[in-house]
């Protein structure tokens, strides 16, 4: 059983779905000689795999190490949406992997914490004589820290959200090669909510919205003769998801329901010895009752025997 309101403490859950994406990259001061190419994609489906494990929740374990686990996320676009080119001829695939792993631990409260690494490719790839494509590929590597809850408000019902920030490490893919710019740095903001509904002991539906917003520095001093310049880039994505879970259970809760009725249990276990004890009291009594009345009788009629030889 599980409290309403009360964490979820489960030791496994690994789901599968898919999600629609879309995504702009625009610039900011773009002033250099030759102008930039922004993008955009109206929408794109992507299949999308979630794990989420807490090894010690297993088998009821308890404590601390139980609510430590890890945490992996793969998504990769399906090979089915492509652009017209620039000169007619041809067409522009579009490939997308985007992928983290990291550590997860469950707090108070339904909350969570969360450190992490991950990578996020996304490119277009000229096919048959498309010309080249201006807008370059972007390959983010980054650290992630950030959090987040997943609170049960009814035994069907669960309500997720999460936040984090990402801080770009090192080259970030064909937009910050000497051909775009070199000196270019990014940090990233990712935020969602979802909703799910167990099915039944071990399914769950989940549906939710997420966001990942870059946002990118060159960098361009006028000592750098560069043909591209610009102040930065905004480069968005927005997805909608749904997916099925297969959820396996853990220990459970302290002050839980289960536990609760487990406690109300015990005390009426340890109220019977009293209530023994009381009746066998009672029975005690009871008998030195009676016994002192049987003491009494002979006595009254020893003394009325006494009279009686007075009277005669």
């Amino acid at each position: 059983e599980e409290d309403e309101g009360g964490p979820s403490q489960e030791a496994l859950m690994v789901s599968v779905g898919t999600r629609i994406v879309s995504r702009s990259l625009s610039y900011v001061q773009d002033i250099g000689p030759t102008r930039n190419s922004k993008y955009n994609l109206a929408a794109a489906p992507e299949a999308d795999f979630h794990i989420d494990l807490f090894p010690a929740a297993f088998g009821g374990g308890g404590g601390f190490a139980a609510n430590i686990g890890l945490t992996v996320d793969v998504a990769y676009m399906l090979p089915v949406v492509s652009s017209a080119s620039t000169n007619g001829m041809g067409k522009y695939a579009t490939y997308s992997l985007d992928w983290a792993v990291g550590a997860k631990v469950r707090l108070p409260m339904g909350l969570y914490g969360m450190l992490g690494y991950g990578a996020h490719r996304y490119q277009l790839i000229a096919q048959g004589q498309a010309a080249g494509v201006d807008v370059p590929m972007v390959d983010y590597r980054s650290f992630r820290a950030g959090g987040g809850a997943r609170i049960r408000v009814t035994p069907e019902f669960v309500l997720m959200a999460h936040g984090a920030y990402l801080h770009c490490l090192g080259a970030m893919g064909q937009i910050s090669s000497r051909s775009f710019f070199p000196k270019a740095t990014c940090g990233a903001l990712d935020a969602g909510a979802a909703v799910g509904y167990r099915i039944n002991s071990f399914l769950e539906a989940q549906v939710g919205v997420d966001v990942r917003r870059y946002g990118l520095a060159f960098h361009v001093l006028p000592a750098d003769n560069a043909q591209r310049i610009a102040g930065g880039a905004v480069d968005q994505y927005l997805m909608g998801w749904a997916a099925l879970s297969v959820v396996l259970g853990g220990a459970e809760p302290e002050g839980g329901g289960g536990g609760g009725k487990a406690s109300s249990g015990d005390d009426e276990e340890s109220d019977a010895p009293k209530k023994d004890e009381k009746a066998k009291k009672a029975d005690d009594e009871g008998s030195d009752g009676e016994a002192s009345a049987d003491e009494e009788k002979p006595a009254k009629k020893k003394k009325k025997s006494a009279a009686d030889e007075i009277d005669l």
